[in-house]
């Protein structure tokens, strides 16, 4: 890409071993939300022993105190001018601190009694959440820059969700594999406090390096990027109202909603993951670790469903079948267990079950969070054709802030889950009755069925097609002058 003329950025497919390297800094996301949404809680509640409702409201004060931040980054990098770009300076200065962070939140110091600890949690996640902000938001408005094809822009995402969740599902699972191990002292390994020191600090280094090697990766692409306008001086008031105008767009409001359901729902599903393989289906350390891997399938599921099945249907529609099926494939092993007629703790076939169900439910999930986040990328020059600006940083703010919710509200819920139905702190599995699991698993599929069926109706409001897309394009690649471009797209647009 050279030679390559910057009216014919964006046209072109970006090659692969950049294409790797801008979806690998997705890797130190994906790590904190892991551990945000899989074992924060059980880690705080059950191995420090702290209140369930306590620790889950704490991590979603922060979740809140932290949520103003996102807009507000988007939109400085929207407008930030500098020789290395609106993104790049962000996404380098944010490597270093949340990694640290990161490590030092599962260090709590000892003996500081519930309420210190609790504020020694809650200060460290505001400063994690706001820093890996800052890296994410520029990373993932890079994405319509370096792309305006509508399917290309999918594929793209796809790779960054890989990324993501290969590498936080790969990390937790080596974790429940070889770090949560049973002593004398512990005999469940997910309760062994040594364990956490050893994925402390692993998962800091891994963060560090994602985010420099991805920013080095994509940095020869500075030149070709969009700068702000140098001559805009704006009031705060003004900054407010272009920030109101921008997400004012219907398709972009129906896409956001649809994705908050979606996010809060499989937030409470991934924080009470570990509770109903611990509780529920009474699994050893080593096979949830073996059930994880159906995390790996599911992304090769997900890309395919994501990438294939949209350009025949279209994003919208594939998006909607998997909300459906997800209320499908979240209930149906355990309805066979509460009933009695099947899977069992301790049958031969719960395993395998959970494993194959995992890979379509997985797959459902990852597939929606891509296809919402393309959807999002199109809704950029549907905005720019009413404002006259590119405001990527701020759409995906608002997308990164939903991400968010999968690790803060979601453990919110399940926080609230555990409280209502009277979870024992620091419990043993074999001393929980039947009656309080099986009440937890009653109360998490209602609020998660409500939510999917909310995100369904919400994203057939969506309508920007393929074509709209094109035409948006067209549109604006006239205005810019692009004769050529504007030839070319308008043989694709009917």
């Amino acid at each position: 890409m050279s030679g390559i003329e910057k009216s014919e950025w964006g046209h072109k497919r970006l090659p692969p071993v950049s294409t790797l390297l801008f979806g690998f800094g997705s890797t130190a996301v994906g790590i904190k939300d892991m551990g945000f949404r899989t074992i924060l809680l059980l880690y705080y509640n059950q191995v420090i022993g702290l209140p369930a409702g306590q620790v889950a409201a704490t991590i979603m004060i922060a979740l809140i105190c932290d949520a103003v931040l996102d807009p507000i980054i988007g939109e400085i990098s929207d407008n930030f001018r500098s020789r290395w770009g609106r993104r790049h300076p962000f996404m380098y200065a944010a490597a270093l601190p949340v990694s640290i962070a990161y490590v030092f939140l599962w260090l709590p110091p000892e003996g500081w009694g519930v309420g210190n600890t609790l504020i020694y949690m809650f200060v460290l996640s505001v400063f994690i959440r706001s820093f890996i902000t800052f890296y994410e938001i520029p990373s993932a408005a890079l994405t319509p820059e370096l792309t305006k094809d509508y399917d290309e822009r999918t594929r793209l995402i796809s790779i960054r969700f890989i990324f993501y969740f290969v590498g936080g599902s790969l990390l937790t699972i080596i974790t429940f594999r070889y770090f949560l191990q049973p002593s004398a002292e512990y005999p469940v390994g997910q309760l062994n406090p040594a364990g956490y020191r050893i994925y402390a600090y692993l998962s800091g280094a891994l963060m560090f390096a994602s985010m420099i090697v991805s920013a080095l990766g994509t940095h020869k692409y500075i030149k070709y990027l969009e700068q702000p306008k140098t001559d805009r001086r704006r009031s705060i008031l003004h900054v407010l109202r272009e920030m109101r105008e921008t997400v004012s767009d219907r398709s972009f409001i129906m896409v956001a909603a649809a994705s908050f359901c979606k996010a809060a729902a499989l937030g409470i599903s991934g924080a009470l993951s570990a509770y109903m393989s611990t509780f529920f289906w009474k699994l050893s350390a080593g096979q949830i670790s073996l059930l994880m891997i159906d995390s790996f399938f599911a992304v090769g599921f997900a890309y395919a469903m994501a990438t294939r099945l949209s350009k025949r249907f279209g994003k919208r529609n594939v998006a909607i079948a998997c909300y459906v099926l997800s209320i499908i494939f979240a209930s149906w092993p355990a309805i066979l267990k509460v009933t009695g007629i099947a899977l069992q703790p301790g049958d031969a076939s719960v395993v395998p079950v959970l494993f194959l169900n995992g890979i379509v439910f997985g797959g459902l999930g990852i597939s929606s969070t891509i296809l919402a986040g393309s959807m999002i990328a199109d809704c950029v020059e549907e905005a720019q054709k009413k404002t006259g600006r590119r405001s990527e940083g701020l759409m995906f703010a608002i997308n990164g802030l939903i991400g968010k919710i999968v690790s803060g509200f979601g453990v919110f819920g399940a926080g609230m889950v555990l409280a209502f139905v009277g979870f024992p702190e620091k419990a043993n599995p074999n001393d929980v009755s039947i009656e309080v699991v099986n009440n937890m698993w009653y109360t998490y599929m209602v609020v998660v069925a409500v939510l999917y069926a909310a995100g369904t109706w919400l994203l057939t409001q969506y309508n920007i097609t393929k074509a709209d897309h094109e035409r948006n394009i067209m549109e604006l690649e006239a205005e810019a002058g692009n004769e050529a471009q504007v030839a070319t797209l308008g043989r694709n647009v009917q």
